[in-house]
């Protein structure tokens, strides 16, 4: 409650599209924020709002993923290019078949790429999901009927046209099926006339299992209200998830710094509901864990234990509140996420697990080929010495080739071992005393050179002392 109401001190609840009296007879157009989708005619999608006004929409999602979880690796990677599967619909699904459910595609692109993450969607009515699901819906005979009813426009149905068949291929092709399903209320708030900042609120979120062993044939082609589901099977996620979205703004508005951090929110970079909800109800099929995962674990073992105390001392208790009242708190002894507050900074620590940048490998490369031009120029005048005359140039020239190949030992050996560094994303916190440069490399290379010049003076000054001698 305190966090929705100082956002709507500074955004409004949004309503999209609407008159006030058509808000009236509009459902919950909060999920609209949901809805940037590339080639998407959102004016289109309203009927899939109209009702009554309410203040969140009920969302679910099910996302496909492989017995093996492909999907699931390629995004925890952030693999450039990986994609993501679910069908989405909004509000209460009683498997009617004229229900509007949105297959949706998602694609990942790392930063440093010209191209963006998008996710794009097209709608099918629930009774061909099926069919769909099985390959054997006729994509391009729904469209032209779409087309000859003069049902969307000419750019979304080519849009949803090709993410029916991209989606399809991926379905067929990775052997994707429903694997889990995310259910949670959302509402959104935002100006009518700016998309600066875009904040939505997810709340009292499930998470289910929909994974069944071999292809499904028959209708229902997810699980319905009516099926039996064992503990194991569903998740209740026990907190509020927060997400904000700029654009064209440079930083987060201080009225919202200051919310999140009267609020404690706990700042969780690159959440993810379907990776969160693998890593729960199917850990026996990922090979690697979100790296929020333990915090939560640890905090649902600490909430376990407290409920079997309570449990043990329930008979006590009962007989104690009866005599004085009930003055627990049920809340009371509710562990908390172990936060750590970032250092001089505002709000919680960005736990992240970094993009895997490919600058950085090559910036890595580069130090390697600058040290190495180094030890190059070093190695050159180490063979002019071995070359000249006398006892004293050929030992210079000795102890140059010697410190030159422990030089380039200790070049490649630091290069791999940043290498590691970068791809096993050990560095992954906003600490100044984490450091990824070669931080003796200069002073290596500055003892080397002064040895170059101890060996270059004393040679000069034998040659000098000799020709000295001769004249004499």
């Amino acid at each position: 409650v305190l966090l929705k109401t100082r956002i709507v001190k500074n955004l409004p609840y949004l309503l999209f599209g609407a008159s006030t009296k058509d808000q009236e007879k509009l459902l919950d157009p909060f999920a609209l924020l949901d809805l940037d989708y590339e080639g998407f005619d959102v004016q289109s999608a309203m009927g899939a709002y109209t009702g009554t006004l309410e203040e969140s929409q009920l969302l679910s999602s099910v996302y496909f993923d492989s017995p093996d979880a492909v999907s699931y690796q390629e995004r925890i990677h952030r693999e450039e290019g990986a994609r993501l599967v679910r069908f989405r619909w909004y509000g209460e699904n009683n498997f009617e078949p004229d229900k509007e459910v949105f297959i949706e595609r998602k694609i990942h692109h790392e930063g440093w790429g010209s191209a963006q993450s998008a996710k794009e969607r097209a709608i099918l009515p629930q009774k061909d999901v099926l069919a769909y699901m099985n390959g054997k819906f006729p994509i391009d005979d729904y469209y032209a009927k779409l087309a000859a009813e003069g049902v969307y426009s000419d750019k979304s149905r080519k849009a949803m046209k090709t993410i029916c068949h991209e989606v399809s291929d991926m379905i067929q092709g990775k052997k994707l099926q429903p694997i889990i399903r995310t259910s949670y209320y959302r509402c959104a708030f935002q100006l009518a006339s700016s998309n600066e900042v875009r904040v939505s609120l997810d709340t009292q979120m499930s998470l289910l299992n929909e994974f069944r062993e071999g292809e499904r044939r028959e209708e229902p082609w997810c699980k319905i209200s009516s099926d039996m589901l064992d503990k194991h099977e569903i998740y209740r996620f026990p907190f509020a998830i927060l997400e904000i979205k700029l654009q064209n703004v440079t930083e987060t508005p201080l009225w919202l710094r200051q919310t999140l951090a009267d609020i404690e929110a706990i700042q969780v970079h690159k959440f993810s509901k379907f990776q969160h909800a693998m890593a729960f109800l199917h850990p026996e099929k990922v090979p690697i864990l979100p790296h929020w995962h333990q915090d939560f674990k640890e905090w649902h073992d600490q909430k376990d234990k407290v409920f079997n105390y309570k449990k043990r001392e329930k008979s006590n208790l009962s007989r104690a509140m009866s005599t004085f009242g009930d003055t627990q708190d049920d809340f009371a002894d509710m562990p908390l996420i172990n936060t750590i507050i970032a250092p001089h900074g505002e709000g919680h620590f960005l736990k992240d697990m970094q993009n895997l940048d490919p600058k950085g490998i090559f910036a890595n490369e580069r130090t390697l080929l600058h040290y190495a031009e180094k030890g190059l120029y070093i190695g050159a005048l180490a063979v002019v010495l071995l070359y000249q005359p006398g006892r004293f140039s050929r030992i210079g020239g000795l102890i140059l080739s010697a410190s030159t190949a422990v030089f380039y030992i200790w070049a490649l050996i630091e290069y791999y071992a940043r290498l590691g560094r970068i791809v096993g994303r050990a560095k992954v916190g906003k600490d100044k005393m984490l450091r990824l440069d070669w931080v003796h490399g200069p002073l290596i290379v500055g003892a080397l050179i002064m040895l170059v010049l101890a060996i270059s003076l004393v040679e000069a000054v034998v040659k000098t002392s000799g020709s000295i001698d001769v004249r004499d």
